[in-house]
This record gives structure tokens, sequence and C-alpha cells, in this order.
């Protein structure tokens, strides 16, 4: 059985958990003698042609590199993943490989087409809340976790009140009526360089575009991989057939153990690993963190800016904070670091406020060696035993998190009892084993 498996974005450039967990299964797979190749977007690199695919290796498994041309597709197309020219360079790359199944991680409405179109059986994993919000993650603008089905009649509205441009311009693009909206998105997306007003007035339009682009692979898709419960029913009430979702919980390569230092006259060291942006819930924890007794605890922060924002988020958030040694920015850590700097941990918190859908970095974390604190807001909760081997508290409250950080301040012999009951993470090995089932049932 030929394997093509598909990622979001480069998995170089910028790793996140998507592209971890690609590196990891691909590795497994290829380990287990699996033919495998690897699908993923890529910068376009300029020229006249309406795509690129370029190939290169990667731990000796060939990786297609598909960029698009922005100047031959329209917003409309792009904000939807169904261009012609990212669907042509799909068909190339499948006709190349000639896979007899397809794993989507990325580019899953452009790929759910081609894999329906050429009859080739499908799976697609559901890494965040992106497959079913057009926002990306499921986030309200007052930083409450969605819990209603994607829809136009009010995720353009969500949309558009979260735009940079500033809450007076989204709460008026949010009242434009759908009778208005359309034709006017439609006029201004044949045009090839509207100006900044114009595309701003696009954007309820663009959102129903988007919409309709995830919704095409939702309803049509052959199988769903859930990570957690949480995101199945996401998939669910946003039109995935109940009967093709199926929960595979994330399994890691175990790291490196490390013995807890002793907790006696030295601050007990938090440490945060993602992230610096808002969903991730960095401005909580760094709140939450101001108020606990001075001296008393260190709080390392791996992590960096990555997207537009991020670095005017970052600075606002550490405002609480300023001035303090006691914040350290320890900045990106590659994964293969990662078990050195969770071992400079005492607890690993998770602050999220969007909808986690798993949480690798909490296996990462309990393989190690350590409890964790992580809000009640998915994945992250289904997998961690709150008052056994970690809390959990609510998302988006700084006095919950705070409290369960001066929990530990105050009696750090509870961090050893909380560490002394982590039980064995699921292994790779033993997820892998689960997702080959899946291909089977294909």
């Amino acid at each position: 059985m030929k394997i093509l498996v598909s990622a979001a974005g480069s998995l170089d450039a910028f790793v996140g958990g998507g592209q971890v967990y690609v590196q990891n299964l691909a590795r497994e797979l290829h380990h287990r003698g699996r033919d495998l190749a690897i699908v993923c977007e890529s910068a376009w690199e300029g020229g006249n042609l309406p795509f690129q695919v370029n190939w290169r290796w990667w731990n000796g498994l060939a990786v297609a590199g598909v960029s698009v041309n922005p100047a031959a597709c329209s917003a409309g197309d792009r904000w939807s993943s169904l261009s012609r020219p990212l669907l042509d360079a799909l068909h190339q790359v499948v006709d190349e490989v000639r896979p007899d199944l397809i794993h989507m991680n990325g580019m899953k409405p452009a790929l759910t087409r081609v894999a329906i179109e050429k009859s080739i059986p499908h799976v697609i994993t559901a890494h965040h809340g992106g497959i079913a919000c057009p926002a990306g993650t499921l986030l309200r603008p007052d930083d409450t976790i969605c819990d209603k089905p994607m829809d136009r009649r009010w995720c353009g509205s969500c949309y558009c009140r979260q735009l940079q441009s500033g809450t007076s311009i989204g709460k008026g693009l949010s009242a434009v009526p759908a009778c208005v909206y359309r034709p006017l998105g439609m006029a201004l997306n044949v045009l090839p360089n509207p100006t900044y007003a114009g595309r701003v007035m696009m954007y309820p339009w663009l959102v129903e575009r988007a919409i309709a682009g995830k919704q095409s692979a939702l309803v049509r898709a052959q199988r769903f991989i859930a990570p957690s419960s949480a995101i199945a029913s996401v998939l669910i009430r946003s039109g995935a057939p109940e009967d093709r979702v199926v929960v595979v919980p994330h399994g890691i390569a175990p790291l490196k153990q490390a013995p807890l230092e002793p907790l006696v006259s030295r601050p007990v060291r938090f440490g945060y690993v993602g992230g610096t942006n808002r969903p991730k819930g960095v401005r909580i924890l760094l709140q939450a963190f101001s108020r606990l007794p001075p001296g008393a605890a260190e709080l390392q922060i791996v992590g960096s800016p990555q997207r537009t924002g991020e670095s005017a988020y970052l600075e606002e958030a550490l405002r609480p904070v300023a001035g303090r040694r006691n914040v350290i920015l320890k900045g990106a850590v590659s994964h293969e670091r990662m078990g050195e700097a969770m071992a400079g941990f005492d607890v690993l918190v998770l602050p999220t406020i969007c909808l986690e859908v798993f949480g690798l970095v909490v296996l990462e974390a309990f393989s190690v060696g350590r409890p964790v604190i992580v809000t009640n807001c998915g994945g992250p909760a289904e997998t961690v035993r709150h008052g056994v081997d970690g809390l959990v508290v609510p998302p988006n409250d700084c006095d919950a998190l705070a409290d369960a950080m001066r929990q530990l301040v105050a009696q750090p012999s509870r961090i050893g009892e909380l560490a002394a009951s982590i039980r064995p993470v699921r292994t790779l090995t033993q997820h892998v084993d689960d997702v080959e089932k899946v291909y089977r049932t294909l």
C-alpha cells in the first residue's frame, strides 16, 4: 500500500504541533517499511506558471512542495482553499505518486476533492479547530470557545469582529446583509488590485468562501481521525457524518525522563511551551504568575512569535511582569532539545483559551516526569487526571490559574506527589497501530 501524507506548511519553515505530528507519523510509517510520500505547502518563489511542484528528500522520504502563484487565482479561490492552480498541482502530485491511500493533515478541501475525483481512499486528521472555523481557533471575540456549528449566519459576523482593522470596522462589516456583501464581494473579486477599502469590504463574502471550502471536506470526506472527543464533537456538529468520525488519541516517542530536583530553598519552576499568541492564553499565564508571592516561583517561556501581530501581543502580555528576572524567555527550541528544556521545569502550564484538539506537549511533559496544569478546553483535559497527575482549571480564568499555581508554590511536596502518579504515556507506536487500523477500514 502506497500512502500520500499531506502537511500544512513546510516541514521545516514553521514547526508546530501539526508539523511535528506529520514528521512523527512519517518516520514511524517509514520505519515499518510502508511506501510513503509527503506533500506540503511551500512559499511561491516567483515565475509565470500558475503553480510549482518541487520535489526534495527529507529523512529518506520524497517530499513534494506545492506552491501557487498568487497572481493565478482570486482572493475568493484562495479563501476557499479550492483554487484551480492548487487543484491542478495536487492532481500532478497524485498522478506522480499514484497512492493507494491519502492521509490529509493539510490542504484538506483541495485534497478531498482530488481524492474523490480519482476514487482514492482517504482520511483526514483534525489537528486544530480551523477545520470548522473560518477564524481558525473556534474562539469568539470575547475569548470564549464557540459551541455552534460552522454557519455563515454567525461565522461571518464573528470573524469580522475579530479583524485587526479595529472593533468599529468589524462590527460594521458584521452588520452588512448577505444581499449586499455577496454581489459586492463577487464584483471586487474580479479586480486585479482592489483598494484597501475594497479588500476590507470583501471579508464577509470571503468568509463564506472559506466556509464553503471547509464544508466541502467535512461533508464529503471518507473518514476523519479525531485526536480527542472534543474535536470529534466539533466535526459532527459542523457536518461530518458521525459514522465517519473515529477518535484516535495521539502518541509520542517518549522523551528522556529526568528526576525532579529537590524543591527545598529554591523557587518552583513553572514552564510554558508553545505559541506566544492569544489563543494559547499567554496573557492569562503572565497575569496569573504576576500574582504569586515575590521570589517564590520562576516562569520559563519556550516559544517565540511566529506570525503577524504575535510580537506586539507578547510585548503587551509581558507588561505585568516587566523587569522581573524570574520570567525567562527561552525563545524557540528545536523538538530534539525539548526534553532538555522540559527537564528544567517542575510543572508545565498550558493556559490555552481556545479549543485545544489534543496537546502533544502534555504527553511530552508526562514522559519527562513533569505534572501539568491545563485548562478545561478540549484534549488536554481528557488526558490529565485532575488532582492525580496534574490540575485542570477553567479557560480564560486568571484567578483560577493563579490559585492552582499558588497551591503548588505553598506545598511544593505536592508537585512530587503529582509527578509520582504519572502513568506511562501513549506511544507513537500505539497511535500508528490504531491509525493503520483506520487505513484498513478504507
